[in-house]
């Protein structure tokens, strides 16, 4: 079969067989119509970006990917852990793997090598000043809050 063509100022017009033509135009991507309907353009409505989704029983919070914050990450929350600051939520002492399991859940980490990836930080000969930077870090930030008051 022979394609018909007809060009307009807006589009043009491909016959591709008896039953549909093609329009291409301004129009984002190709209209398919049946030969006798009429297409109009209408006013395209700005798209906005979709918005991040969450997964029903997953956290809205991530931490941050950057180099070295995952490890900053479980220094601060194994010291807190030491210190007494969690339970479960019958009063009970939380065992570690089931504490960082859970904060890991909470920030949309895996955190369950969290033992393996304390082990490898106090065992490649990283200096103490390396694991204490991020509690002076904090200890700097605190201070700036406090005293911007």
């Amino acid at each position: 079969m022979d394609k018909k063509t007809l060009k307009t100022d807006s589009a043009t017009i491909y016959q591709t067989n008896e039953n549909s033509q093609v329009f291409n135009s301004p129009i984002s991507g190709c209209v398919f119509a049946m030969p006798g309907a009429t297409v109009s353009q209408q006013p395209v409505q700005e798209v906005k970006a979709a918005e991040p989704v969450v997964a029903q029983g997953q956290s809205c919070i991530c931490l941050n990917p950057a180099r070295g914050m995952k490890i900053d990450f479980i220094r601060v929350m194994n010291a807190l852990y030491e210190l007494g600051f969690f339970q479960d939520v019958k009063g009970g002492r939380l065992t570690k793997k089931e504490f960082f399991t859970t904060i890991g859940q909470a920030v949309n980490v895996d955190l369950s090598q969290y033992d393996k990836d304390l082990s490898r930080s106090t065992t490649d000969s990283t200096a103490l000043e390396k694991h204490l930077r991020i509690f002076d870090d904090m200890q700097r930030k605190m201070t700036e809050i406090f005293n911007s008051k």
